[in-house]
């Protein structure tokens, strides 16, 4: 009796920590299932969403497009750890950006899922 009672407690114990987990989540990244990726990002005032389709290559690669060469940095992560990543500056030429257009997140070997932003400024 004694063995299912503490069985039954660790067990709620679990459940209530999952639907906090859960709960989480989905107030910060709009999803429930915290393993996933996240449905949107809040990051710096302003609110991305995912792209469509993944894209593959190299942080230098992907925001080549950007003046000069970028530089990344983990902005955020999501509750399982996946870095949230944003070109954010570029010593070389001077520019320091306080927010960005873009995110992505690492979704394999050399491929991210980017998360662009929403409406103006």
């Amino acid at each position: 009796m004694v063995v299912s009672t503490l069985a039954a407690v660790l067990l709620a114990m679990a459940a209530v920590g999952v639907a906090g987990v859960a709960t989480y989540n989905r107030s910060r990244f709009g999803r429930w299932a915290f393993w996933a990726l996240p449905y949107r990002v809040d990051y710096c005032g302003r609110r991305y969403y995912p792209s469509n389709r993944e894209i593959s290559g190299t942080p230098a690669g992907l925001t080549a497009q950007v003046a000069g060469r970028p530089v990344w940095h983990t902005v955020e992560r999501t509750l399982t750890g996946r870095r949230i990543e944003a070109p954010v500056q570029d010593p070389e030429h001077n520019i320091y950006a306080v927010c960005t257009m873009i995110l992505y997140i690492r979704t394999g070997d050399r491929t991210y899922r980017p998360y662009v932003l929403s409406g103006g400024p």
